[in-house]
């Protein structure tokens, strides 16, 4: 995809932009970022959703609202939980307390956006998914390395990035 290729190919600047700490902070939080969305989303999300739709095409609309509300209210339910216990999560992460909240975030942000693209692929309708495929190929890299310049966000530059350009 778009984005793996752009991964790959800023990964070299970014190794030689950050300190060896604060690279090992990005994959450390996408480690962490798919277990919490996996069990916040009951990974409910892609193919399963596809599938869904597919039984239900006369009330695609509705089964999409439905399944997309479930999957929120879940990923709210689990964030209400890391946010009581945001001292013990942080510590059993290995993560600053502003990334795990800036992690969920990302989870919701990500509900509605899968949402988005997978009606687009239901209906047929792949422009519609298009704008959001080239923002976080192109501004995500761009806005990583503008924040890791500016010497304010070093280490949590490269993970804003991803999540203001979802």
């Amino acid at each position: 995809s778009l984005s793996r290729a752009s991964s790959l190919l800023t990964t070299p600047i970014f190794t030689r932009l950050l300190t060896p700490e604060e690279y090992a902070l990005t994959p450390l939080y996408y480690t962490w970022l798919s277990v919490f969305s996996t069990l916040a989303t009951l990974d409910l999300t892609g193919s399963i959703l596809l599938s869904g739709l597919s039984r239900h095409k006369k009330e695609a609309d509705r089964y999409l609202s439905s399944a997309t509300s479930l999957t929120l209210t879940c990923a709210l339910i689990t964030f209400l939980i890391v946010l009581l216990w945001r001292g013990q999560f942080a510590a059993l992460t290995g993560l600053p307390v502003h990334l795990l909240l800036l992690m969920f975030l990302q989870i919701l942000s990500g509900i509605v956006i899968a949402s988005v693209e997978c009606r687009a692929k239901f209906f047929y309708q792949p422009k519609r998914a298009i704008p959001s495929i080239l923002a976080s190929a192109l501004l995500s890299p761009t806005v990583a390395y503008l924040l890791i310049q500016s010497g304010v966000l070093r280490a949590e530059g490269r993970i804003l990035a991803t999540v203001i350009s979802t």
